[in-house]
C-alpha cells in the first residue's frame, strides 16, 4: 500500500514538472517574440530619430524654403508676435474658419 501511495506521489510530480515545463518554455517563447519587437522598434525609433535630425538641419531647412515659400518673408519680433491682431488681417472667413474647427 506504501509503495502504490509513493508511485502515484511519484506520478503525480511528473505530471507537475511536465506542465511547468510546457508554460515555461511558451513564456520563453513569448519573451523572445516580445525582444524582436522591442529590437525592431529600437532600430525605427533610432532611424526616426536620425531622419528628424537630417530634416530640422538649417540646410536642409533653408532648400526646402528657397524651393516652396515666398521670397519676401518677413521676421516678426517676439513682443509683435505676441501682441498680434487677428482682426487686422484680410482674410477674416478664413480667420472664422480656423477658430470654429479649433474650438471642436
Amino acid at each position: 500500500m506504501k509503495s502504490i501511495i509513493l508511485f502515484i506521489i511519484f506520478i503525480c510530480c511528473l505530471i507537475f514538472t511536465s506542465f511547468i515545463k510546457n508554460n515555461t518554455r511558451f513564456v520563453e517563447k513569448k519573451i523572445a517574440i516580445l525582444n524582436q519587437d522591442i529590437k525592431i522598434l529600437e532600430k525605427e525609433l533610432i532611424e526616426t530619430k536620425l531622419e528628424y535630425e537630417y530634416i530640422t538641419t538649417p540646410e536642409y531647412l533653408s532648400v526646402l524654403s528657397s524651393n516652396y515659400l515666398f521670397k519676401n518673408l518677413v521676421n516678426y519680433k517676439k513682443e509683435n508676435i505676441k501682441n498680434f491682431n487677428l482682426h487686422k488681417l484680410k482674410n477674416k472667413k478664413y480667420i472664422s474658419k480656423l477658430n470654429s474647427t479649433n474650438s471642436n
